[in-house]
């Protein structure tokens, strides 16, 4: 899964089971990626509990490098709270372009999600 954003895409892995109940999104910042061995093997167990995962680096590759080289991303809340938000959001559209009501998040996470990232 890709999501969209004015700095480029945010890459992430979205795992379905075949009736999916919920959807837990494991949001990366720095320091870890959506491939660290320990929050994949978690998906997968959440996956046999009927739970959708997605796996997502909230900073693009680019923003990546230069975080490991500055730390400057690392710590801007508000950059992290809006690019949630944008992860919220596209779990929302996808969960209609399924027709499923996986990815419904609820209002006050959709506004808390928008609150972080108006701090920008």
């Amino acid at each position: 899964m890709s999501i969209a954003t004015d700095a480029g895409p945010l890459a992430g892995g979205l795992l379905l089971p075949e009736h999916p109940r919920g959807v837990v999104a494991f949001a990366h910042g720095s320091g870890s990626s959506r491939h660290s061995p320990r929050n994949r093997h978690v998906a997968d167990v959440l996956v046999r509990e009927d739970l959708a995962t997605l796996l997502v680096d909230l900073l693009t590759e680019a923003e990546g490098r230069r975080d490991e080289m500055t730390g400057e991303l690392r710590f801007d809340i508000p950059l992290i709270g809006e690019r949630t938000g944008a992860v919220v959001d596209e779990l929302e559209r996808d969960a209609r372009r399924r027709r499923d009501r996986v990815a419904r998040p609820s209002a006050r996470a959709r506004r808390d999600a928008a609150h972080r990232g108006r701090g920008r």
